[in-house]
């Protein structure tokens, strides 16, 4: 009877266990399967997102890279106000000299002179409503609100259809 039991132990096994390892080969090529199709799938969403990301990058940055002393010029123009401003403009300084930083400023200074301009004639004509607006325009570009508002209530007493001028631009 032990012996007979063993026999069907036997014959049992040999049935199930080919199942058994074509089962276990099956799911291994599942696997191997699904992780070939999620890797794909990856590298895909990968070079998708960099191509889409590479056609958001700013032309001013391959100019630089190439170069290009008008593309520094206008990063820093537009980085002005950040605390990153003067390491930046250190670095540029290092690469093209000294009067790369006359060139970021050439703009101001020009504003300045001519605000000084217009002030030296404001002294001879100091009713001049034109050379009062100017002034007002001038100081509020530049960001100079409390200068800006007192040329431009000098120019309103002058002539209060300013306003108006100022509220329709």
């Amino acid at each position: 009877m032990k012996r007979r039991r063993e026999k069907i132990k036997l014959a049992i096994s040999k049935k199930l266990f080919p199942t058994f390892i074509s089962s276990i080969h099956h799911q291994k090529k599942v696997v191997k399967k699904t992780l070939f199709l999620t890797s794909c799938a990856g590298v895909i969403a990968f070079l998708i997102i960099n191509i889409i990301l590479s056609q958001l990058i700013d032309s001013s940055y391959f100019r630089m890279i190439n170069d290009d002393q008008r593309a520094g010029i206008y990063y820093l123009q537009s980085i002005r106000k950040l605390p990153q401003f003067s390491l930046e403009l250190s670095k540029f300084k290092n690469i093209y000299g000294d009067s790369f930083e006359k060139a970021v400023f050439a703009e101001e200074l020009s504003q300045r002179d001519l605000i000084q301009q217009i002030e030296q004639l404001l002294q001879k004509n100091p009713y001049s409503r034109d050379l009062l607006y100017r002034l007002f325009f001038l100081y509020d570009r530049m960001g100079k609100k409390i200068p800006a508002q007192e040329y431009l209530q000098r120019a309103k007493a002058i002539d209060p259809s300013i306003l108006l001028k100022v509220i329709n631009n």
